[in-house]
């Protein structure tokens, strides 16, 4: 997707019918590609965004259904790179331009293809298999603390969702809600902004002030937000007294940081005493990112030479890699594991894992949905550009995919109780990447039914996660239903020897 000008632009292939009029205009064609302007996809537009976000990823399913392989097709890039030559105003980006088409073409048939500097991954000489784009998402970390608001946030059409606020943020306290739509900064638009520059635009000096225009469904909101000392150190642990019961609280915020599992590591063993009688293990708002640290983490709870994944090769399914665990688990005690519909990746092969052998019920909603490993390559050869590509899928020790399905909950708990919000987004793989491999047909079931039916039947009987977030509201904190219902399954696990 190219922006010019405040125009959205997409490469799409050609197939020799003209688009259809009014909004949407072919503006140049190069060979089996063309590029075409198409201004009825816009979160600025009237009504809801989402339905916007939605039309996109069904024309883009169309555009996918019009060249199923544009590897065998020819496209003319060097006809492209002098249109972007000519057309293109700030010729200091020409390069980004060019490169943006190019992944654009290369996105109808791989969701996760991209064109990178070789500079991004320095030392690169072969494929990373453990690599995943989740920075695509805009849930990149950045250090434990920085000035700012405190919300992550991902380009979405031409704006850019908030997927996550921090708890007592700078954010939360100016109003900024999970799934509103910020659409300009300071009076700039977000449009065609890479995660790493919103986030650069949403930081600045402490006590500092920053305008945002958000749409919130049909109403578009002007907020001022007071940015200040947000702290984010990837691992967190809190030791928690519930009912009498011992609990240790870890969370993870993401997978990308290469230190990730020796953190938790060291968070875990500060928990682990003789009197702890549960784990909480949060994953969610974590979008995954290297593979290996939540093998590593995986290694913590599972017994010896347990299946974590299964990798099979795209090209070649008979080449498949089974990856077990090395140790004796460190720590044995019941689990729960939180997660929801921005769980993604890394943090899904971990979910999956600690379900599918039985060891932690996992509690939230259904997850993002990404099943599939990216590496990368020379581009044709290259040394100064890689091209990020899908690799191959991965597979849960049951043997099922994520890819489109992502990860169920033994016991469904939203951000509030009763039935989804009527304005709630929920971006998942199909929705965010519209070009994605389809999911496969195999139906996973839970090893232990009969344990997930008592555990719920405690839960729902007790409801006494309704009673604290309602305590909770009334003295002005930030109730946290998820982790209540979480703790109420612990609980019980624990009290009825489950």
């Amino acid at each position: 997707m190219l922006d010019l000008g405040g125009r959205d632009l997409y490469l799409i292939p050609a197939t020799g019918s003209e688009p259809a009029k009014g909004k949407v205009r072919l503006v140049a064609r190069f060979g089996a590609a063309a590029v075409v302007e198409d201004q009825r996809l816009r979160v600025r537009s009237e009504g809801n965004a989402l339905a916007v976000v939605r039309a996109l990823a069904r024309r883009l399913a169309d555009w996918r259904e019009a060249l199923p392989d544009p590897r065998a097709q020819a496209i003319d890039f060097s006809a492209l790179a002098n249109w972007v030559k000519r057309e293109v105003v700030e010729s200091e980006r020409q390069e980004e331009y060019a490169a943006a088409a190019i992944s654009g073409y290369l996105v109808v048939a791989d969701a996760h293809a991209n064109l990178l500097p070789a500079r991004e991954l320095p030392g690169t000489g072969g494929a990373r298999p453990t690599q995943s784009p989740e920075r695509e998402q805009g849930l990149a970390v950045e250090g434990p603390v920085y000035t700012g608001i405190g919300a992550a946030v991902q380009p979405v059409v031409d704006a850019a969702l908030v997927t996550s606020i921090l708890r007592g943020a700078p954010a939360a306290h100016a109003g900024l809600r999970v799934d509103d739509f910020i659409l300009e900064i300071d009076g700039a638009s977000t449009a065609g902004l890479s995660a790493e520059a919103l986030v650069s635009r949403l930081r600045g000096t402490r006590g500092s002030r920053v305008g945002l225009q958000v749409k919130r469904q049909g109403r578009v909101l002007d907020l001022s937000v007071t940015r200040d000392a947000v702290s984010v150190a990837n691992v967190v642990s809190q030791a928690l007294n519930d009912r009498g019961w011992q609990l240790a609280y870890l969370k993870i915020v993401s997978f990308l940081p290469p230190d990730t599992c020796r953190d938790f590591t060291r968070e875990l063993e500060r928990q682990l005493k003789p009197t702890l009688n549960g784990i909480l293990l949060d994953l969610r708002d974590n979008a995954g990112g290297l593979i290996d640290q939540a093998v590593c983490i995986a290694d913590l709870f599972l017994g010896e030479d347990q299946v974590v994944l299964e990798v099979r090769d795209l090209q070649d399914p008979a080449k498949t890699d089974s990856v077990r665990t090395r140790r004796p688990a460190r720590a044995r005690m019941p689990m729960v594991t939180l997660v929801n519909a921005r769980t993604g990746s890394a943090s899904e092969v971990l979910a999956g894992a600690l379900q599918d052998h039985s060891r932690s019920l996992v509690v939230g909603e259904l997850t993002f949905g990404k099943g599939t490993v990216q590496t990368v390559r020379p581009w044709r050869g290259s040394r100064s550009v890689l091209e990020l590509y899908t690799a191959s899928r991965y597979y849960r020790p049951s043997g099922v995919g994520v890819q489109l399905k992502g990860i169920e909950p033994d016991i469904e708990a939203l951000d509030q109780p009763g039935p989804p919000a009527v304005d709630r987004v929920v971006l998942r793989e199909g929705d965010l990447f519209p070009t994605a491999l389809p999911q496969e047909s195999e139906v996973w079931r839970h090893p232990n039914p009969g344990l997930v039916q008592r555990l719920r039947r405690c839960t729902q009987g007790q409801g006494l996660a309704q009673h604290r977030l309602a305590r909770e509201q009334k003295e002005g904190r930030v109730g946290d239903y998820p982790l209540a219902v979480g703790q109420d399954a612990l609980v019980c696990r624990l009290t009825e020897r489950l």
